[in-house]
């Protein structure tokens, strides 16, 4: 049974991240909420299924603090420059996120959830704005059950409803072609990241099966928009 406290803190966070989903910190406090066995052990068992799950669980394998120039010394359409090219478009300081430890697999999975979080960012392609996270929170969700990706879609489509309705299109494609990415993916989690960084991310995606689809945004002007650059797409050809 969730603890009472627990609970109440939750609902606090999930109201928050409705009313403003660019802050980090009632999106912390909601994964916060949802660290109990009643959440987790369920997850722990889907993750391990699979071989690379399996193998990170076993192992609590964790990747090194990102060094930005190492990043950027990686070729041209590699994993890391693309990596490194997501952090500095977003603007994305990886040594103001939070370290976790994780001296168990209860542990692990959040904390490695949130150090590769911005690397399932450059897999994929989706953006960092609101249509973007949701559409990355749909593929979390189709990949494993993860509670924490449901609230964050529920506190999404709340916010669209009550304050961005302009924007529905855009963050029900993203949501849709997120889902969509993930059903068709290899499983993503546990993988070895850091062996992967100096392949060419088309490499990457075709040995995962994730393929960036365009998917039409509708612009603020009233242009369409893609998901996913053409140069991604292009890549998977």
């Amino acid at each position: 049974m969730m603890n009472p406290i627990a609970a109440v803190k939750g609902l606090h966070a999930f109201v928050s991240v409705v009313r403003n989903t660019k802050r980090l910190e009632p999106v912390f406090a909601l994964a916060d909420s949802l660290e109990n066995d009643k959440f987790l052990v369920p997850v722990i068992e889907d993750l391990k299924r699979t071989e690379e799950g399996a193998t990170a669980l076993a192992t609590l394998r964790r990747l090194p603090p990102w060094d930005l120039p190492a990043l950027a010394s990686y070729p041209e359409g590699s994993l890391g420059k693309s990596f490194y090219d997501h952090l500095r478009t977003a603007k994305i300081d990886p040594s103001a996120l939070p370290t976790l430890p994780a001296s168990d697999p209860r542990a692990y999975v959040r904390a490695h959830l949130y150090e590769t979080h911005d690397l399932w960012h450059a897999l994929t392609g989706f953006d960092v704005d609101e249509a973007g996270e949701l559409g990355l929170q749909a593929f979390y969700l189709a990949q494993f059950r993860s509670p924490l990706a449901l609230a964050i879609l529920a506190a999404g489509f709340l916010n669209t409803a009550l304050y961005a309705m302009e924007d529905r299109v855009r963050r029900m494609d993203a949501i849709s072609v997120g889902w969509g990415m993930g059903r068709f993916a290899k499983p993503i989690f546990g993988i070895d990241w850091e062996s992967l960084l100096a392949e060419p991310i088309s490499e990457v995606r075709k040995r995962y099966r994730v393929m960036p689809v365009i998917a039409a945004l509708e612009g603020a002007k009233g242009h369409r928009a893609p998901l996913h650059s053409a140069r991604d797409a292009a890549s998977l050809a």
